[in-house]
């Protein structure tokens, strides 16, 4: 196993690929602690490309993380394991404290590259 990669979007263009599949599910939160239990297991490196700190915060106090924000920019690499954090409720043009696990929508992503 590779990396556990988090991610406030999929950028298309972070796939150096002409022909994919993108296959993405909602997870619930028990669901992504059995996952987020799994992959620390595995050793699994864990990778975050998401800015917003309290949402960074509340990962890693759901998960039990060390998630550092990051304005990096994402490129796929094969076998990542692709978690995307969104709101709930979207606000655009300001910056909200997130204090609610529940104010997010997590989902998997799996990429196939034919």
């Amino acid at each position: 196993m590779n990396r556990v990669v988090f991610l406030n979007a999929l950028p298309l263009n972070a796939i150096d690929a002409n022909d994919f599949t993108i296959t993405i599910h909602k997870a619930p939160l028990d669901l992504m602690r059995k996952w987020m239990e799994f992959f620390k297991k595995c050793k699994a490196e864990f990778k975050c490309f998401i800015r917003h700190e309290s949402t960074v915060k509340l990962l890693n106090t759901a998960f039990g993380l060390n998630l550092e924000p990051s304005s990096e920019t994402y490129q796929y690499s094969n076998n990542d394991r692709l978690i995307i954090v969104i709101l709930k409720n979207p606000a655009r043009g300001r910056e909200l404290e997130i204090k609610d696990i529940n104010d997010l929508n997590i989902y998997l992503a799996t990429i196939n590259v034919w």
